[in-house]
């Protein structure tokens, strides 16, 4: 797995709904949602923010921007260091970095400095390196329970990728992995109940086949005695791939089929 892939299961292994708060000047509105967060900034002077879990993100900038005492500040104030709150809804779009539109307000709670930020900064530098073109790519999972949405970076298995090298040559990759319900580090989904759950990669999913086994499979001593799995519906959604009602306990594994190879992958819901 690349770094920046690294960092994004860092990112998306979390909730992407943050809990409702009054901050300094939140107590008018109790139904926005606040968060606290650094200020990072990139070469080009572009602003990112990073949240207390190491989750990097930007913000549309909205037009109410103030110091803790209700002071207006412009958006040129804010540099690398600084410490923030914002307001908004709390829904995070799904990609890496994240994307937060729905922010109403911002508050300036400190002034910060670049070394503040220093310890964050390889956030930035990992959005600037290339992809690499021997690895598949990652697989996202989404999915949307009352007003929360939360998405998870899954877990990768075995998997077969063709791709050319930079002297123009064609290589293949093979990698093969123990079964699913051996893998260690799988991703967990919360659910309540019979839920949605969207599935994004990077490249364009040609076809997708799930299967899944009860969750106390998982502590078989000999894997082998497991059944084949049972089948669950996939079906091709608007930007990805749906799997239209999942149910909690169980270990479930993707398997994808991109014009380049193959791939597996894994999580298991509660």
């Amino acid at each position: 797995m690349s770094r920046r892939c690294a960092a994004a299961a860092m990112f998306l292994s979390g909730c992407l709904l943050w809990g409702c708060g009054t901050g300094h000047t939140g107590a008018d509105l109790p139904e926005e949602s606040a968060m606290e967060a650094m200020v990072l900034t990139d070469p080009s002077g572009n602003l990112y923010f990073v949240d207390d879990q190491g989750g990097l993100f930007t913000a549309d900038i909205p037009e109410i921007m103030t110091d803790p005492e209700g002071q207006e500040v412009s958006a040129d104030t804010l540099s690398a260091g600084d410490r923030v709150e914002l307001y908004g809804d709390g829904m995070m779009q799904e990609s890496y970095p994240g994307m937060y539109p729905g922010v109403t307000r911002l508050v300036l709670v400190r002034e910060g400095t670049p070394e503040d930020a220093a310890g964050y900064q390889h956030l930035i530098q990992e959005i600037y390196e290339e992809t690499d073109p021997s690895e598949p790519p990652s697989m996202n999972l989404e999915y949307i329970e009352g007003e929360i949405a939360t998405a998870v970076i899954l877990t990768a298995g075995s998997y077969e990728w063709n791709y050319t090298d930079a002297q123009g040559e064609g290589q293949s990759v093979i990698a093969c992995g123990p079964h699913v319900l051996e893998w260690k580090g799988l991703g967990e989904v919360q659910l309540s109940g019979p839920a949605e759950l969207r599935l994004y990669s990077a490249i364009e999913m040609e076809s997708v086949s799930v299967s899944r086994w009860p969750a106390a499979y998982r502590e078989l001593e000999d894997k082998t005695q497991a059944d084949p799995g049972e089948p669950v519906e996939a079906v091709p959604g608007e930007t990805g791939w749906v799997i239209p009602e999942a149910e909690p306990g169980y270990v479930y594994q993707v398997s994808v089929r991109w014009a380049q190879g193959y791939g597996d992958f894994g999580f298991f819901t509660v």
